[in-house]
């Protein structure tokens, strides 16, 4: 693999699991969020 190839593409995947992770903390707060206001 080229070697610039490679840095692009391990700093696109780091930016990727933040999204993900975000998303997955979103989720999990609401669907807490949601059970305790009820």
């Amino acid at each position: 693999m080229d070697f610039m190839l490679c840095i692009m593409f391990k700093r696109i995947s780091k930016i990727l699991l933040n999204i993900f992770k975000t998303a997955v903390n979103g989720c999990i707060y609401q669907i807490f969020f949601v059970q305790y206001s009820d």
